[in-house]
C-alpha cells in the first residue's frame, strides 16, 4: 500500500520548538514521534516503528534508548515461558 499524504498544520511555536529547518525534517520528526508513541502504546511493534519512523531497526532502538523508553521487555510471563520451553527442550533430548 503506498504512503498517503497527510496535511498537518502545526502552531508556529511547536515548529521553532523542533528546531529542524525543512519541512521535510518536520516530517521526520513527527513520523519518529509518532512511531515511538504507537510503540510505546504496544499498537505496533518494534519492527513496525521503525518502518513508520524511516529508520533501521538499530536506529530505532538507539530512538527508544535516548527518549528512556526500554525496546525489549523481558518480564516475568516471559520468563515463564522461557523455563518452559527449556524444560520441553531438556525432554526432547
Amino acid at each position: 500500500m503506498p504512503d498517503r499524504m497527510v496535511e498537518l498544520n502545526l502552531p508556529e511555536e511547536v515548529v521553532k520548538a523542533l528546531a529542524v529547518s525543512s519541512p521535510r525534517e518536520i516530517g521526520v520528526q513527527v513520523r519518529i514521534a509518532l512511531a515511538v508513541d504507537l510503540f510505546t502504546r504496544k499498537a505496533v511493534s518494534l519492527g513496525k516503528a521503525a518502518e513508520l519512523a524511516g529508520v533501521g531497526y538499530e536506529e530505532m532502538v538507539y530512538l527508544l534508548r535516548e527518549r528512556g523508553i526500554p525496546a525489549f521487555v523481558y518480564d516475568i510471563d516471559t520468563h515463564a515461558a522461557d523455563l518452559k520451553a527449556g524444560d520441553r527442550y531438556r525432554t526432547l533430548r
